[in-house]
């Protein structure tokens, strides 16, 4: 059965108020913020997509009203879209030439943000030095092999003001068994609760450890966590 052409049947009024308002939502609407990676697991699973948003969601909350935050390792720029709104500036640090293109050409309306190619494992960024309020980091680190940490983590930490701190977030070496093979393949330094708070200890004066499961970041047992957090306070010199 043909339903009714939808100009000439009478509507309702809730009707009329939706569709009078869609072509102002329709015409205010940004480029979308979904590179490849999250359009992938936005596909792939709807549910986990959730829980990615929401490591990005607190890190915003964190970050609330900083002047210069530095992400390093911002991929497809998905981040970009959380952190952007909760800096007054904000530099996205990657070292993979095409993705950092795609995400100038994507999000370029994110005017307070700048993606630029840098690999701080070979070299700190001198024009950055001590100008960040805030580094973060999610999902990256396990991605550093451990006989190039110490110079990829002193040189981005080298990004902060005396008084910056740092947001590191990353997959809990606890919950690899439960992995597939492509993370199994590219985790290639995960952390314990306890060995990640003695990594960032040799840059902090202070380290706090949170846990994350889905959506809910906790100060439980970290042995069940799926993912961990690290904020450092402090720098050390």
């Amino acid at each position: 059965m043909k339903s009714p052409d939808s100009n000439s049947r009478p509507k309702s009024k809730s009707e009329s108020l939706w569709v009078s308002e869609a072509g102002h939502r329709e015409g205010s609407a940004i480029t979308s913020p979904l590179g490849a990676t999250a359009s992938r697991i936005l596909r792939e699973d709807p549910v986990y997509f959730s829980i990615y948003a929401s490591r990005y969601k607190f890190v915003a909350r964190v970050l609330h009203a900083a002047e210069v935050v530095v992400e390093i390792g911002c991929g497809d720029g998905f981040g970009a879209t959380f952190l952007s709104r909760a800096a007054q500036s904000l530099v996205c640090i990657d070292i993979d030439e095409r993705t950092l293109d795609a995400c100038r050409d994507r999000l370029a309306s994110l005017s307070n943000t700048t993606f630029l190619y840098h690999d701080l494992v070979k070299s700190p960024l001198l024009e950055q030095n001590n100008g960040a309020d805030a580094v973060v980091m999610v999902d990256v680190i396990e991605h550093i092999f451990e006989d190039e940490e110490a110079s990829f983590l002193s040189n981005s930490m080298a990004l902060l003001r005396e008084n910056g701190f740092a947001i590191v977030g990353t997959p809990n070496i606890e919950a690899q068994r439960f992995a597939g093979e492509r993370s199994r393949r590219t985790h290639v330094n995960l952390k314990s609760a306890t060995t990640l708070r003695k990594t960032l200890e040799g840059y902090f004066e202070r380290v706090v450890i949170l846990g994350q499961n889905d959506e809910v970041v906790h100060t439980g047992f970290f042995g069940m966590c799926h993912y961990l957090w690290a904020l450092g306070f402090s720098p050390k010199k």
